[in-house]
């Protein structure tokens, strides 16, 4: 909430906008917890909608672990989720919550594929799991080479079940590699953007590019770059500052100053 209220400030301070038509907006954006505007007059959070669905998916996915056995999960989130995709196509529901059952969905998956991985030794030989790797690779290349792609923001699941089971093929794919590169010295560099990702999205919310300075780039390709550039720039001197700040106070605790 406190990071909507900041990107409130910078619309005020950018825009010639009333303070009460900032605030209308903004309590509004929270009751929605929307990312985009859209054809129903929703408010928008900005990235800030991803945590709210979050929370809401933890909280069903926790709440159908303590009441139903994990083999039945699926099911239930599968049926609920095909629901809230229909409700999505006419209406779209206050904090996401025709989201929240997908993103609980996708919580499971990944559940059942860390169990299943936990217990390859017994349950995966070694030639199976590279097949299934290079099946989710050739599954994953051929949804993106027909424009077949997930976007949960805007509610775009083309093909609902084929662009859900995209999404947990391309995590599969990026997931091993991601296995695969941790004995080499440029995992070491990445490591430090996945320790820092909530910042990352506090960065990429404040960032003000939707307010000032996307009128300046056209292509979306060259906007993606930009703005990878820019957040992971700011996240630079951020680390360093806490890392300044940390030695400044040690000093001050040693009694050095």
């Amino acid at each position: 909430m406190f990071m909507i209220i900041l990107l409130s400030l910078e619309k005020l301070l950018i825009w010639n906008v009333s303070i009460y038509q900032i605030g209308v907006e903004t309590l509004r954006g929270i009751f929605w917890g929307s990312n985009t505007y859209s054809a129903h007059a929703i408010s928008t959070v900005g990235v800030m909608w991803f945590l709210i669905v979050f929370v809401w998916a933890k909280i069903l996915f926790d709440l159908l672990q303590v009441l139903f056995n994990d083999k039945y999960i699926g099911v239930i989130l599968g049926i609920i989720s095909y629901f809230a995709y229909l409700t999505s196509l006419h209406h779209w529901l206050p904090q996401d919550l025709d989201i929240v059952p997908i993103a609980a969905l996708f919580m499971w998956g990944g559940s059942i594929l860390r169990q299943w991985y936990m217990r390859k030794e017994t349950n995966i030989g070694k030639h199976i799991l590279p097949i299934f790797i290079f099946i989710c690779f050739v599954y994953w290349i051929v949804c993106l080479q027909n424009s077949v792609n997930i976007e949960m923001a805007t509610r775009h699941y083309p093909y609902f079940l084929v662009s859900l089971l995209e999404a947990l093929a391309g995590t599969v794919v990026i997931s091993y590699l991601s296995m695969g590169i941790q004995e080499y010295k440029i995992s070491n560099s990445i490591a430090i953007i996945g320790r820092y990702t909530l910042m990352i999205l506090c960065i990429h919310q404040l960032d003000f590019y939707k307010i000032f300075w996307s009128v300046f780039i056209s292509s979306p390709w060259l906007a993606a770059l930009t703005r990878l550039i820019v957040d992971l720039g700011i996240l630079t001197v951020v680390i360093l500052f806490q890392k300044f700040y940390k030695k400044l106070l040690g000093k001050l605790e040693n009694g050095r100053l």
